[in-house]
């Protein structure tokens, strides 16, 4: 997974201007417009739309609200405006300008609609037997080989030389194509066919269709394009973009929910951040994980920085852990929370997201985790890797005395909650599907099986 983010990186520029605008021919309705190709194409990637030689206006005009209704969907509001002022167009400069001011306008988008084409003349690539060919070594060789080297080509969009393409001997080349792989796709790099690289290079390009149509649909979560400061988190691929007007500044990487617990997806905002938080966790972590560990070792929670505190937040009466005989009984009119320190769940900070459904992206004192290759591991909120360096890019336009107190704090240990910047847009998205520059395509495990 290592390799993957500074591939993601390397987009730097979402944004792609200029939409082509060629019409296409369809049959004669009633009231008749001039469909663009490229909309139709659109149409046809993300499902909405079955390929057949020719239209009419209500099958186009169908799948267009079907678009809109699934916008809607995905950003969690009324688009009933939206499909009225649809309804209301009269012309195919209308229909034009409505276009352009719907469809998605970032490179990532129109690489992935590339990768997709790619995908489905795959499927008609023949694929190598699996059982004769992966306990193959180096110098080795078998018929089959051949057929995985030029899947192996297809996959990573790349052209094979002439003096490889017959070639069925396990070779050099071959294991540096396979780390290739390994790399943007997400797994263990070992120039091996390890079961996981094995079923990702020769399984039916059926399930990566899928999830290229699925990621194209989840676009429609964002707005057209990203104006201003923007953060994405990616659920599948376990990393967080940064943006500015549309440009990559930063990636992160992040620990999301597991499968018990997955991280919903949705488009909130944050102005501020909170250094040195304190934490009080669900009923649901009481229950399954707090309690159960307290009845083992009663003096556990009080190690990791636990209180109960009862009365208003801001002068709270604390009652010792000594006069505790019944943490049940005692949770009916106290609250536990965990006071800030290197033990908090939360870490050393934490930015405060609009209607989040206390979903938080914040820091972890278990750091160790981002060595994972699958960080599916949290209760649901997301935690960020290196998370100085989102707090140093967030500062850089706060006023001087705002990144004093937030240094001073995170020095201090002291608490502090301070608005550093005008209000940043966030994304969580689910897009297992990811264009690289180089043309090829990175598809992650569908971690929470629902594509």
């Amino acid at each position: 997974m290592r390799g993957l983010l500074p591939r993601l990186m390397l987009i730097g520029c979402l944004w792609l201007p200029g939409v082509d605008a060629t019409p296409a021919s369809t049959t004669t309705d009633s009231t008749m417009l001039e469909w663009p190709q490229t909309w139709i194409a659109l149409l046809q990637d993300l499902s909405l739309l079955p390929e057949q030689p020719e239209y009419g206006d209500a099958q186009l005009k169908a799948a267009s609200k079907a678009f809109i209704s699934l916008k809607g969907q995905l950003q969690q509001r009324s688009v009933s405006r939206e499909l009225s002022s649809f309804d209301a167009l009269q012309s195919s400069d209308q229909l034009a300008s409505w276009i352009r001011q719907s469809q998605p306008q970032y490179q990532a988008f129109k690489l992935l609609q590339r990768a997709l084409q790619s995908e489905q003349k795959l499927q008609n690539l023949p694929r190598p037997d699996a059982t004769l060919i992966r306990d193959l070594s180096l110098g080795q060789s078998h018929p089959e080989v051949v057929l995985l080297r030029r899947l192996l080509a297809a996959r990573l969009g790349e052209v094979l030389p002439e003096h490889l393409r017959n070639r069925a001997v396990w070779d050099p080349p071959l294991i540096d194509a396979l780390k290739r792989y390994q790399n943007i796709n997400g797994l263990k790099v070992t120039g091996t066919l390890t079961p996981a690289t094995l079923g990702s290079v020769v399984a039916s390009g059926q399930h990566r269709i899928d999830a290229i149509q699925y990621s194209l649909r989840q676009w429609l979560q964002l707005p057209p394009s990203l104006q201003g400061d923007s953060i994405i988190v990616n659920l599948p691929h376990f990393n967080l973009l940064v943006l500015q007007d549309n440009r990559v500044k930063l990636t992160l990487p992040v620990i999301v929910g597991s499968p018990k617990t997955p991280t919903p997806r949705f488009n909130s905002k944050f102005n501020s951040i909170t250094i040195n938080p304190s934490w009080t966790p669900p009923y649901s972590i009481i229950k399954n994980e707090l309690l159960p560990a307290y009845q083992r070792d009663p003096k556990s929670l009080k190690r990791q920085g636990f209180e109960l505190l009862s009365g208003s937040r801001n002068a709270p009466q604390k009652l010792p852990w000594s006069e505790v005989s019944s943490l049940k009984q005692v949770l009916k009119s106290h609250r536990l929370t965990q006071r800030p320190g290197n033990n908090n769940a939360l870490g050393k900070a934490r930015l405060n997201l609009v209607n989040s459904n206390a979903i938080y992206l914040h820091d972890t004192p278990n750091r160790k985790l981002f060595r994972r290759a699958n960080r599916a591991l949290s209760h649901g909120c997301i935690r960020v890797g290196n998370i100085d360096h989102l707090l140093t890019y967030l500062s850089e336009q706060a006023p001087r005395a705002t990144r004093n107190a937030v240094q001073a704090a995170l020095q201090s240990g002291d608490p502090l909650t301070r608005r550093i910047r005008n209000k940043t847009e966030v994304y969580i998205v689910y897009m297992p599907a990811w264009p690289n520059p180089d043309g090829s395509l990175s598809i992650a495990t569908d971690i929470y099986n629902i594509i």
